[in-house]
């Protein structure tokens, strides 16, 4: 993968909690460890000239671990939620291998349902 690709990884998610581990998509899990590996791939790839981007939760762990990319955090709906009170915008970060580091808010949800598909 080089110049003019585009990838888009869409990993188990940073857990919020202790007790929220989606992290057993494979036999060997998916934590730290493999987000580390993601964020290299991803920075290899960027350094290749690929276009590479990512979507992950947006937690203390992941901002310091894609520090050196441009992220945005982005509000997307939840409606599933063992606890109805849960239910509702989460916060994620869009992980980018090009443009400048920043950490500019934007905020979808409501108003992307309501635009014309």
């Amino acid at each position: 993968l080089g110049a003019g690709d585009f990838v888009y990884f869409d990993p188990p998610y940073a857990p919020l909690t202790k007790t929220a581990l989606f992290t057993d998509y494979t036999a060997g899990g998916f934590g730290a460890d493999e987000q580390g590996r993601l964020a290299r791939e991803l920075g290899r790839l960027g350094r290749a000239g690929a276009l590479a981007m990512l979507s992950n939760a947006d937690t203390e762990a992941t901002r310091a671990l894609f520090r050196a990319f441009a992220c945005e955090r982005l509000y997307a709906p939840r409606a599933i939620n063992s606890d109805p009170s849960k239910r509702g915008d989460a916060a994620e970060l869009l992980v980018t291998s090009w443009g400048p580091p920043r950490g500019r808010r934007a905020a979808v949800g409501a108003a992307a349902a309501r635009a014309p598909r």
